[in-house]
């Protein structure tokens, strides 16, 4: 006998369906979230007497505390996005009538009769999930420095708009403890060369073309600001600066302890050998892959997984191709940053980027092409643990090109 069971989940408790292989409710619960609540939930599946993988659980979430319960007991997890549970709510119902308990036995029966929809869970090697989830955080510490450099810049250019004249990368680390030390322009303005000279040695920057033009800047009029402005912005400035500065040293932190692991991680030559990864992408693409090699059976379910790959919708003469949205944008993402950053290394990417440009392509359309071709390479390396050859790569294209002349 095998029983699907479905979970679905809310900020304080789980609603748990249990369904035999005919379809017949054995079991409804609610469960709390916390350990009670799923040991009562483990004694319920150990009751029925069935074999971890003869016990199938849907959840609309990859990511819960109950997901890696289950998981380390041996049972099989698989997700759902819950736009495909919405859908299918309608099979049950046209009254769009709808309620956790519900939701639940919706979620068990999905995954009783249509077992191709999910997509199975699994834990991976300690070593790959915990460079994931760190990779993970890395880029959603990243994305808040994104932010706060915006925001410091267009403060700056509100109040210090000569600022921006002064470094070409404005919330650089020298850039921040100049605007740290010299906050607003009349500040900067009295400085000698020669205490200019002093305070970059001090940063161990020693361009001295560059100093001698932050000088000579500083030394032309500039445009007044009124004086409430300059003394409101500069302290947002130096607030900004305050958040900042411990936010680059946790990134920091958090790159040496990805490649403490990274370095020892059996698949990182892989992704190493790639041309262009650098040692940001290098470890989010080893964690987004991860180590399970039963994961994706083909590369097209990596594309789509991905979402580089297109959506097409036919019908009659209705034809049309889409940007694919239902996807794991962080992967997405990746791929795209990778297909730019190969385009400076890797022959063939760059030609059939130009290739998609000339055709009218947009830039970010013409990325996600490359993005594509490489995921193919991508998931034929991680299969068979290969490294990448440019060289065989190439010889591969000209032999295509040759047979499709013929």
């Amino acid at each position: 006998m095998r029983y699907t069971v479905g979970i679905d989940w809310a900020d304080e408790k789980f609603d748990v369906c249990l369904l035999n292989d005919t379809g017949a409710t054995v079991k409804a619960l609610v469960i709390t979230k916390d350990v009670e609540g799923f040991l009562q939930l483990l004694d319920e599946l150990r009751k029925l007497g069935a074999s971890g993988q003869d016990v199938r659980c849907l959840i609309e979430t990859p990511h819960s505390p109950l997901v890696d319960f289950l998981l380390h007991h041996g049972y099989a997890v698989y997700h759902i996005n819950p736009k495909t549970v919405a859908a299918c709510r309608e099979r049950y119902t046209v009254s769009q009538a709808k309620s956790d308990h519900f939701d639940a036995f919706v979620l068990a029966d999905v995954m009783r009769t249509d077992q191709r929809a999910p997509r199975q869970l699994t834990l991976g090697t300690e070593q790959s999930r915990e460079i994931a989830v760190l990779t993970a955080d890395l880029r959603s510490l990243i994305d808040q420095k994104v932010a706060l450099d915006n925001a410091l810049l267009a403060t700056v250019k509100t109040y210090y708009p000569v600022f921006v004249e002064l470094f070409e990368h404005p919330t650089c680390k020298t850039a921040c403890a100049f605007l740290e030390a010299y906050p607003t322009y009349d500040v900067a303005h009295a400085l000698s060369e020669s205490a200019l000279q002093t305070f970059f040695r001090g940063q161990r920057y020693y361009q001295t073309v560059h100093i001698q033009h932050i000088a000579e800047t500083l030394a032309q009029p500039q445009i007044p600001i009124d004086t409430v402005i300059v003394r409101a912005k500069s302290r947002k400035a130096l607030a900004l600066l305050a958040q900042l500065r411990p936010l680059l040293g946790v990134i920091r932190d958090y790159e040496q302890a990805i490649w403490a692991l990274v370095e020892c991680h059996p698949d990182t030559d892989i992704f190493r050998s790639l041309p262009g990864a650098g040692t940001r992408l290098v470890p989010e693409l080893l964690g987004l892959f991860g180590d399970n090699r039963d994961r994706f059976q083909t590369y097209q379910e990596v594309q789509q997984y991905a979402g580089s790959a297109p959506v097409t919708i036919s019908s009659g003469k209705y034809h049309t191709v889409r940007f694919r949205r239902a996807c794991h944008k962080r992967f997405r993402n990746a791929l795209q940053q990778f297909a730019f950053t190969s385009l400076k290394e890797c022959l063939w990417a760059k030609t059939y980027y130009h290739q998609l440009i000339q055709r009218g392509k947009t830039h970010q359309h013409a990325l996600r092409c490359v993005a594509n071709k490489w995921v193919k390479i991508l998931f034929t390396m991680w299969k068979t643990h290969t490294l990448y050859d440019e060289q065989k790569h190439l010889a591969q294209i000209a032999t295509q090109q040759m047979i499709a002349q013929t």
